[in-house]
């Protein structure tokens, strides 16, 4: 090789290092922004490597994170895609990529992507303990249990894998194992506030109420700040117990609780939206796209199919940003909108000829203001049906009472007339079962009223 050939190679040589510095002083800086929560940031750093190289497969798999993070979840995958098929295998890569199919609803796909993962890495702990959280969630117990049993023989102080064991144990009725594993998940990393929250229902479902408060009480001790942690407490303890459920708690329990809301749900023959489906068939027969209609407390949209072909506009209002997401896929609403019931209807005088609200009540105790604000928010002749939990067993004057599992149930009596204080005619009120728990009926109320008075 001559002078010259030896020049223009160390040249490229210095060019190809001054790349790499300044690809890694770049990935350095995305990093510390996405980790301090600093998406924008973060995400103009990744695009600067990638308007060089589209195919860095570093960036591309962080970007696709933060895509996900960001609730675009399919630019998300694509790009975990494309970083996977730049690269040799990836353990790490393959479980991310399937952690983003599991939070999107695509659990198959998930299990798939874990599978591959363990494939480049069989002892990779995570992928096993995530795998098996997916296994369960489609219903493979036992598939799930050796994952689960396999990544804690690997690496025993493990705590998700610990807790989503205590999910599988408990799935296939080993109850007294399900609350070790979750006893062990919380030793193992006291703010794993998922383990302190399966642990205490299950000391419920077991009749362990007294286990179950304390269990509350060290998650409050643990995490003085937590909604959930302080609402329990008080529905435990039946000390200080607020007249509604807080916001916080609401947002925080449902979106936890927003991937698998519809399974869960189906599985305790939940009933509430096939009731007030059936009281619409009945007082709608004859009415097609017509009503303004409001789905106060919409979840995943549940009631949405029922409500449809009834309403010109159909608007739905939720605490939780997850599960208006869930609705917002089911393409049925014109309008969604995360906001605070009461806030919601005061700020939408006679909007409405009809609000429905499946389950949504038994997370208010006093129903004065709310009830009020939905009375405003109907025109004249507008219609209210909803449903209560059924408080059987009320103390002297006791209108409403806060359970050990966190809803409110109310006397009959006390719904009725609210509703007619407030100027609604009360059109009719059923007993139902709800759905069940526990192996018992969840007793409730079906309510529909009727506002009479002049819209002003």
């Amino acid at each position: 090789m001559n002078r010259q050939a030896r020049r223009a190679e160390t040249a490229q040589k210095r060019k190809r290092r001054g790349r790499q510095e300044w690809v890694a002083s770049q990935m350095e800086s995305a990093k510390q922004a996405h980790q301090a929560g600093l998406l924008e940031d973060a995400e103009a750093a990744y695009n600067r490597i990638l308007e060089q190289n589209p195919d860095q497969p570093e960036a591309l798999h962080y970007k696709g994170i933060l895509l996900h993070q960001q609730g675009r979840s399919a630019d998300g995958i694509a790009h975990l895609t494309r970083a996977i098929s730049s690269r040799p295998p990836d353990a790490e890569l393959f479980n991310n990529l399937g952690n983003i199919y599991r939070e999107s609803g695509r659990t198959e796909d998930a299990v798939v992507a874990y599978q591959k993962s363990l494939a480049v890495n069989p002892q990779h702990v995570d992928a096993l303990s995530n795998l098996g959280a997916a296994q369960l969630h489609l219903g493979a117990a036992n598939e799930a249990l050796a994952a689960l049993n396999k990544a804690i023989t690997l690496s025993p102080g493990h705590a998700s894998a610990h807790m989503n064991l205590g999910a599988a144990q408990r799935k296939l009725g080993r109850l007294t194992e399900a609350i070790e594993s979750y006893r062990t998940a919380i030793t193992l990393q006291p703010g794993l506030a998922s383990a302190y929250s399966h642990l205490s229902r299950l000391l419920l479902k077991v009749g362990r109420p007294d286990d179950a408060t304390e269990v509350y009480r060290r998650w409050l001790v643990q995490d003085p700040d937590n909604p959930i942690a302080r609402h329990m407490v008080a529905a435990a303890t039946g000390r200080d117990t607020p007249p509604r459920a807080s916001d916080d708690y609401v947002a925080a329990t449902f979106d936890s609780f927003a991937d698998t809301f519809d399974t869960v749900l189906d599985g305790l023959g939940y009933r509430a939206p096939e009731l007030i489906g059936s009281v619409i068939k009945a007082r709608f027969r004859s009415v097609t796209a017509e009503l303004d209609v409001l789905d106060a407390g919409c979840g995943t949209g549940l009631c949405g199919p029922l409500l449809r072909p009834i309403a010109r506009y159909m608007a739905g209002v939720d605490l939780s940003p997850r599960m208006i997401d869930k609705a917002r896929g089911r393409g049925e609403y014109d309008q969604l909108e995360v906001a605070e019931l009461t806030g919601y209807l005061s700020a939408h005088s006679h909007q409405f000829d009809l609000i429905v609200s499946a389950d949504t009540l038994c997370y208010f105790g006093k129903l004065e203001q709310v009830v009020s604000a939905a009375f405003g928010a109907l025109r004249h002749g507008g219609t209210m049906i909803f449903t209560l939990e059924h408080l059987s067993d009320p103390a002297a004057d006791q209108a409403y009472r806060l359970n050990a599992h966190g809803r409110y149930s109310h006397c009959p009596d006390y719904a009725q007339t609210v509703l007619i204080e407030t100027g609604f005619t009360v059109l009719s009120v059923s007993s139902e079962t709800l759905r069940q728990e526990g192996g018992a009926g969840v007793s409730g109320q079906l309510l529909v009223a009727q506002r009479m008075g002049p819209t002003v």
